[in-house]
């Protein structure tokens, strides 16, 4: 099989429900069960803790959505390369900006990004969100919400 398939049959049989990708293409991954895999380019790897979900910078940077509570919904993590450090905050959906900024959905749907001085709201609410380096797309209503060049 090539590396390809290998990848999609793993994320098949982890029951994937998540899925974030690093800035080398190696997919990481939350299972049914909250378990976090990583692909290192050979095979899979367990990381340590759970999530309910997970997002990945260019620049490499993880955070998470833990499993316990927190205000806005569930604790944050960022990844250190060996373990999840819990940071303030807390939601339910989580993008990573480009330069490893997170940005989070909380249960109320308001969206929210840390800065160097703190969390800062963003207007609007969502259900989910994704960024990229020109663009935050929200997800409102279960479907497709506009997306706002920021």
């Amino acid at each position: 099989r090539t590396t390809t398939e290998q990848k999609m049959v793993a994320i098949r049989h982890f029951g994937a429900e998540r899925i974030a990708v690093d800035p080398k293409g190696r997919p990481w991954v939350i299972n049914m069960n909250q378990d976090i895999y990583r692909w290192t380019g050979t095979s899979w790897v367990h990381v340590p803790g759970s999530a309910y979900d997970i997002g990945i910078g260019q620049d490499g940077t993880a955070w998470s959505i833990g499993t316990d509570s927190a205000n806005g919904g569930h604790g944050l993590y960022k990844w250190t390369g060996s373990r999840w450090q819990k940071v303030k905050g807390g939601g339910v959906h989580v993008a990573v900006a480009p330069d490893g900024t997170p940005w989070v959905v909380a249960a109320s749907g308001n969206i929210w990004h840390l800065s160097t001085t703190g969390w800062v709201r963003a207007p609007g609410a969502a259900l989910d969100i994704g960024v990229d380096a020109a663009m935050i797309g929200e997800l409102r209503d279960g479907t497709a919400g506009e997306i706002t060049v920021r």
